[in-house]
C-alpha cells in the first residue's frame, strides 16, 4: 500500500507564522472542538516510580498494573536516563525547527515516504497545527539517513543515544507490563518478533494566533506497541477519560508512556489503548515534543495472544502484520479510536 503522506513541497505552519499570519487558513480550522476538559488537577496521570520497578516492589508493579488497566497512560519518574540527554536532545530538535525553511525542506519526507521532515495524515480534510520530523531507528538496518537532518551538527550523535537509553526503558517497561498480566517478563517483547522496531515523532507547535480554533494533533489511539513521549514545559497533551479530556502536567524530566494498539489486540482487549490529542494553547509560545514509538517489526502477525483467548472470551480482532496496520493507519485521517475499532471481529456500533 502507498504511503499518502506528504505534498510537494510540505505546508509548514511555522512558515505560516513566520509570515505574519493573522488568521488560519480554512485548511486548518476545525469545525468544532470538544472542550470538556476535566477540571485542573481533578484527575491526574497516575505517577510510576521505575527505581521501584527496577527494585521488583511489588506495590509499584500493583500501581503499575492499575494505570494499565484504569488509564493506559502513565508518568515514569526516577528513571535512569540523564537529564542532560533530555535537554540536548530536545535543543537539537528545535535548533532544527529554528532553521529556515529552505534548509528545512532538504529533508523533506519524499513521495511515497513518511520519513523525514513535513506532515502526515494528509488524508484528513483539516489539517493539524504542528509540523514535524519523522525517522526510523531499529533496528539499526531500518535507518534512512538521508532523512535526519545535518544541521544542528549535534542532531545525529545525540539522536543515536537518545534512541538507545529509550530502547532500554521500553525494555523494561514491556517487561513490567507483562509482569502485571502474570507473565514472564519477555512476553510481551517475544511478541514484538526478533526485537523492537522503534521510531520516532519529533512534534513541533508553533505558536498560533487563533490557538481555540486549532487541533495540534487530532485526537487518535497509537497505532504501535508502547510510546515513550519526552515534552518540554509548555503543557498541550490531553487524555481522554470517562468522557473527558485530562491536561497532563508538562514535566520536562519525566516520560509519558501510554499503551497502543498493538497491546489491546495481543491482549485481545484486557489492557486497551488510549485516545489523547494535543492542544494549541497559546499565541506566544512554541512546544516541541518528542514520540518515540517501540512497535513490533513490520512483518510481525499480530493477534490475540493464546493466554487472553478461550470459550469464554474468544479472539476479539482480527490478524494482521504491523507493517499492513501502519500502513493502513497513516493513509486514513486521525479519528479517535476507529483504526484498532476496524480490527474487531464483531464491529461496534458509534
Amino acid at each position: 500500500m502507498a504511503l499518502v503522506v506528504q505534498s510537494q513541497p510540505p505546508i509548514s505552519v511555522q512558515a505560516l507564522v513566520q509570515n505574519g499570519l493573522e488568521e488560519v487558513p480554512s485548511r486548518f480550522l476545525q469545525r468544532s472542538l470538544d472542550s470538556r476538559v476535566s477540571a485542573p488537577f481533578e484527575e491526574s496521570l497516575p505517577i510510576i516510580d521505575h527505581g521501584k520497578l527496577l527494585r521488583n516492589d511489588p506495590s509499584e508493579l500493583a500501581k503499575l498494573g492499575a494505570a494499565c488497566a484504569e488509564w493506559g497512560f502513565f508518568q515514569v519518574v526516577n528513571h535512569d536516563i540523564p537529564i542532560s540527554l533530555l535537554e540536548r536532545v530536545r535543543k537539537a530538535a528545535r535548533q532544527f525547527f529554528h532553521l529556515s525553511h529552505e534548509e528545512k525542506l532538504e529533508f523533506a519526507i519524499k513521495p511515497g515516504s513518511c520519513e523525514g521532515y513535513g506532515r502526515h495524515f494528509l488524508a484528513s480534510d483539516v489539517l493539524d497545527w504542528v509540523d514535524l520530523l519523522y525517522h526510523q531507528l531499529l533496528p539499526i538496518s531500518t535507518r534512512n539517513l538521508s532523512s535526519w537532518p545535518t544541521k544542528p551538527e549535534s542532531y545525529r550523535t545525540v539522536l543515536h543515544e537518545y534512541s538507545n537509553e529509550v530502547h532500554g526503558l521500553a525494555k523494561c517497561l514491556l517487561g513490567k507490563i507483562s509482569e502485571t498480566l502474570g507473565l514472564e517478563s519477555d512476553f510481551l517483547e517475544k511478541k514484538f518478533g526478533e526485537c523492537i522496531y522503534q521510531t520516532i515523532r519529533v512534534n513541533h507547535y508553533p505558536p498560533c494566533p487563533q490557538p481555540d480554533r486549532v487541533m495540534g494533533l487530532s485526537p487518535h489511539s497509537d497505532p504501535g506497541g508502547i510510546t515513550i513521549l519526552l515534552q518540554d514545559d509548555v503543557e498541550g497533551l490531553q487524555v481522554r477519560k470517562n468522557g473527558k479530556w485530562v491536561q497532563v502536567q508538562a514535566d520536562p524530566e519525566a516520560f509519558v508512556v501510554n499503551l497502543a494498539d498493538q497491546i489491546e489486540i495481543i491482549t485481545n482487549g484486557l489492557y486497551k489503548s488510549v485516545e489523547h490529542r494535543a492542544v494549541v494553547k497559546t499565541e506566544s509560545k512554541e512546544r516541541i515534543s518528542l514520540a518515540m514509538f517501540h512497535s513490533p517489526l513490520p512483518d510481525t502477525l499480530v493477534s490475540p495472544a493464546a493466554n487472553f483467548v478461550n470459550p469464554r472470551q474468544p479472539s476479539r480482532y482480527t490478524s494482521m502484520t504491523f507493517g499492513q496496520y501502519r500502513s493502513s493507519f497513516l493513509n486514513k485521517e486521525l479519528r479517535g479510536k476507529n483504526h484498532v475499532k476496524s480490527m474487531l471481529v464483531e464491529k461496534e456500533q458509534d
